[in-house]
């Protein structure tokens, strides 16, 4: 892969907004097909399942999936998913990489990077945070599972963290001009904000910490500074992709569109050689989109129909009747939580309609594959 031609593709990163989107994102099989056992290729030792919940950071939740696989391959662990979250990468701090930083920026440097976005390139992050710079926060000193909703509903948690961060938002947008045009005038209003989201999020960052993000002259920084502690930026709290990696993709820029047994086959060689992969794609449930650019957005309100997403393929099927009738199918590990895998077959759906939402563009799917070492 070559980064200095840049990546186009920013996913807005579509949150888990119904309680059945296996009806209209993706497909699932049904019962009478039965997987053929020679054609099963799985990578079955992965991280945990987390979720995004209303929040628009798949982007960064795939980097960090690929980032930790990488490492207990590297490591030889016997069991990826009870690595702890002192060991695995940090989705927020992730989120920082996920675009390209300023032509005269050194991306080795992750002084070049600076404030939370939603939406974002999962390559970016990848090349970025852990090729490049090479020095992520920990998972456990910037926690994401602080922002989300335990409530059992899906969409009703997707709704709620949504509104929660809106309103987050909201506070930011009045507050920092009063803090830019009078400083201390604005103390009144700090003390109340900090209050709501102490109400709302049970965040790590201090009540000093809080009141100096308000300061910050974007939203993103605001957010960088509201989510992850100043002491999670210290060399003691990175971590590390250990080993020799490259990021490589699949259509390449320069070759132009694929197709889908092209792609479909490109996909089964990666996870031959036992490495799982990203693929970017549209969430709409009515697909209505004829390019990842006109993919279309989701509402405050959760209900609209989705917008670009990007997932972790693991494993591929070929699954038939009785009478013989065959289909491809695709594992993924979605950033919609463990509750999503466990109501949609663990994962397994069809593959031509999950490859056809990607419109066989170039970059599709990309993975991290070991350099010679």
């Amino acid at each position: 892969m070559s980064m200095a031609r840049g990546l186009v593709l920013l996913l807005i990163c579509a949150p888990l907004a119904q309680e059945a989107h296996a009806e209209g994102t993706f497909e699932l099989i049904p019962r009478e097909y039965r997987a053929r056992p020679d054609s099963i290729l799985q990578i079955d030792n992965m991280p945990r399942v987390r979720s995004q919940g209303g929040l628009g950071f798949c982007y960064s939740f795939v980097a960090a999936t690929l980032i930790d696989e990488a490492n207990c391959s590297a490591r030889n662990v016997a069991n990826c998913a009870a690595v702890p979250d002192s060991e695995k990468a940090s989705v927020l701090d992730l989120a920082r990489f996920g675009r390209k930083p300023a032509d005269d920026a050194d991306r080795a440097q992750r002084i070049s990077y600076s404030g939370l976005r939603y939406g974002g390139s999962p390559e970016e992050s990848l090349y970025n945070g852990a090729i490049r710079t090479n020095a992520i926060v920990r998972e456990s000193c910037a926690p994401f599972e602080r922002l989300t909703s335990d409530i059992q509903s899906r969409r009703i948690a997707t709704i709620l963290d949504i509104r929660n961060i809106s309103a987050i938002e909201r506070a930011y947008r009045r507050i920092q001009p009063m803090v830019a045009r009078c400083g201390n005038c604005a103390a009144v209003a700090i003390d109340h904000a900090i209050h709501e989201i102490r109400r709302r999020y049970d965040l790590a960052v201090s009540d000093r910490e809080l009141a100096a993000a308000f300061a910050q002259d974007s939203y993103s920084k605001f957010l960088d500074r509201l989510l992850i502690p100043q002491v999670c930026r210290t060399s003691d709290n990175f971590m590390r992709l250990v080993g020799g990696w490259r990021i490589a993709n699949y259509p390449d820029r320069l070759d132009g569109k694929s197709e889908y047994y092209r792609l479909l086959a490109k996909i089964r060689a990666v996870l031959a050689s036992k490495r799982p992969l990203g693929i970017n794609f549209c969430a709409e449930d009515d697909l209505r989109a004829t390019s990842m650019k006109s993919c279309g957005k989701i509402s405050v309100n959760g209900r609209a129909s989705g917008y670009g997403h990007t997932a972790v393929i693991t494993g591929y099927r070929l699954v038939c009747t009785k009478e013989g009738r065959c289909r491809d199918s695709l594992q993924i590990v979605n950033s919609w939580g463990a509750s999503w895998q466990a109501d949609n077959d663990d994962g397994w759906i069809g593959a031509r309609p999950l490859l056809d939402r990607t419109f066989y563009e170039p970059e599709a799917i990309f993975w991290l594959e070991p350099t010679a070492r």
